[in-house]
């Protein structure tokens, strides 16, 4: 018991994964956020992502249904500018969680308003697209 314990609490086993980088792989490699721009790296067992998209990272992949589901999510408001604000917020957002980054902002998205206004459609999308135990998602390269 007393080894075991000592085994999970080693200090330089712990804070392992709190020095890579923040990012997430796909088949054609790791993706990470560097400063503010998305990066595509070869797959690397540095990167100790344990999971990987099954399918290529494309920058340039069109986003349609998204922009159309942010549209009407947001087709009451009026200041165009708000409207962008709170897509881009709701992305940014989604994607700290996606990249690991979330519980390094500390912070905590309140998504408030009557029923039937998309609140829980737009919970589906990023949890939907997060890492599963499932086996939905497959075996990072290079990590065994």
């Amino acid at each position: 018991m007393n080894v075991a314990r000592m085994l999970l609490l080693n200090e330089t086993d712990r804070r392992l994964f709190e020095r890579t980088r923040a990012g997430v792989a796909f088949r054609n490699g790791f993706v990470e956020v560097a400063g503010g721009r998305l990066v595509l790296h070869p797959h690397a067992s540095e990167h100790m992502c344990r999971h990987a998209y099954p399918f290529d990272f494309d920058a340039d992949a069109p986003t349609t249904r998204l922009d159309t589901f942010l549209y009407e999510l947001f087709a009451d408001v009026e200041d165009n500018a708000e409207a962008e604000g709170r897509k881009a917020l709701l992305q940014e957002f989604a994607g700290a969680c996606l990249t690991g980054l979330a519980t390094k902002y500390q912070k905590l998205l309140v998504l408030y308003g009557t029923g039937n206004n998309g609140k829980s459609e737009l919970l589906r999308l990023p949890t939907r697209a997060l890492p599963t135990l499932h086996g939905r998602l497959a075996a990072a390269p290079g990590m065994g």
